[in-house]
């Protein structure tokens, strides 16, 4: 009677507890690297090709296609990737990222910058990048990240970082102090690690975003505001 009566308390006891009996699911992830010039959400993509994909952390690295390409397999279903994109003859700017494994098996794009196209910037805006540091350009969209947002204003919780630099109807525009209907902005010498973003419309606070910014590269960001 006694060893029934502890079966029966462990039980109880047990059916407290949620055990986790499903197994983990892998899938397979492709990455489509595209230029700064490109916006999917209007159907505009500039693939690059030959650009070297390493999954940080991970060991794996893989070699874009003529399509923008890189494919990888057996990821964590829905974990989070740190993606590092180089060229051997450096036609972009190293650019770092975040991305998710889709469960769905999706394609993750990641958007870099050519060089020539960096330089052009720091030239137009009058500035240099340290390369101990790290640069950003991004957009600000709204929450569904499909309409970009204008007459917003950005700060860096980093006082020596330069920037913010907004752009025009025709690409970098000094001078200007808020976005305009691109909703693109930029900040380079960026101290690396974790940085905000605050968003203002006028005086008045919008969102704030924390993002990691890591040395010697760029990140190149499309950024839903709640």
């Amino acid at each position: 009677f006694e060893a029934k009566d502890t079966l029966a308390q462990t039980a109880i006891q047990q059916s407290r507890f949620v055990y986790q009996t499903d197994t983990k699911v892998y899938k397979d992830l492709a990455i489509q690297v595209m230029d700064q010039r490109s916006n999917p959400s209007e159907g505009r993509i500039y693939p690059v090709s030959g650009v070297t994909v390493q999954l940080l952390g991970t060991g794996m690295n893989s070699k874009t296609d003529a399509a923008g390409l890189a494919r990888f397999g057996e990821l964590p279903a829905n974990g989070r990737v740190w993606a590092l994109l180089a060229t051997e003859d450096g036609s972009i700017i190293p650019t770092a990222g975040e991305l998710v494994v889709s469960g769905k098996g999706e394609v993750q794009r990641m958007r870099t910058m050519t060089y020539q196209t960096y330089v052009s910037y720091m030239n137009i805006w009058g500035t240099n990048q340290d390369w101990s540091k790290g640069s950003i350009c991004a957009r600000a969209m709204d929450s569904s990240g499909r309409q970009s947002l204008d007459g917003l204003s950005v700060q860096v919780n980093d006082e020596q970082a330069d920037g913010p630099y907004y752009f025009g109807a025709y690409g970098p525009q000094p001078g200007l102090a808020k976005t305009d209907s691109s909703g693109r902005f930029c900040f380079f010498n960026v101290i690396p690690g974790l940085t905000e973003l605050s968003f203002f419309d006028g005086n008045d606070f919008v969102s704030a975003l924390t993002l990691p910014i890591f040395p010697g590269a760029h990140s190149e960001e499309d950024l839903p505001l709640e």
